[in-house]
């Protein structure tokens, strides 16, 4: 069966189901990595009510997959400029991506990052960036197969631990 996505611009109307694939996500996010932080109880109405107003920014975009009715998948991502220190440059940042279970490996998440991408180019971007989370193999592969290459690694050092090697130490030692 040859099954109908329609990719458009997000609206506030599909705020309460992209909310719901959000959480989703994150959650996905978290069983991945422990590290990461749960999400608060009020997290997904501040959530929410945040992309509401970013719908209305425009150097945001969201994009929606639809399917049968329901929205299936999405993307969310902004214009981001390099600080004033260094040479002028504007990048694509990819913040979210999701596409529900149902409907992955069936190119949505492409089609997604294709409209977005899209988007990026009339902006003019330099690049596209995205964090991954690096204990998901899964959407490594994904970007990997789109083409995106690691480009700075984000290091992570517990508080009180020691500090370099030898007899240097923290004062709680």
């Amino acid at each position: 069966m040859d099954r109908q996505v329609t990719i458009r611009s997000g609206a506030a109307d599909d705020l309460p189901q992209v909310t719901e694939m959000w959480r989703e996500l994150a959650c996905h996010h978290i069983e991945q990595d422990s590290r990461l932080p749960g999400i608060v109880p009020d997290g997904g109405k501040v959530w929410r009510r945040r992309l509401g107003r970013l719908l209305e920014d425009s150097t945001f975009r969201l994009y929606v997959a639809e399917a049968e009715e329901n929205l299936v998948g999405f993307v969310t991502g902004f214009l981001q400029y390099a600080p004033e220190v260094f040479e002028p440059q504007k990048a694509g940042k990819i913040a979210d991506i999701y596409v529900a279970r149902a409907w992955r490996r069936q190119r949505v998440a492409q089609r997604l990052v294709a409209v977005i991408s899209e988007w990026f180019k009339e902006e003019n971007v330099n690049h596209i960036e995205m964090n991954v989370v690096a204990r998901n193999p899964a959407a490594i592969s994904f970007w990997h197969s789109l083409g995106a290459q690691e480009f700075m690694a984000r290091m992570r050092l517990p508080v009180g631990r020691q500090m370099l090697r030898g007899d240097l130490r923290t004062t709680n030692d």
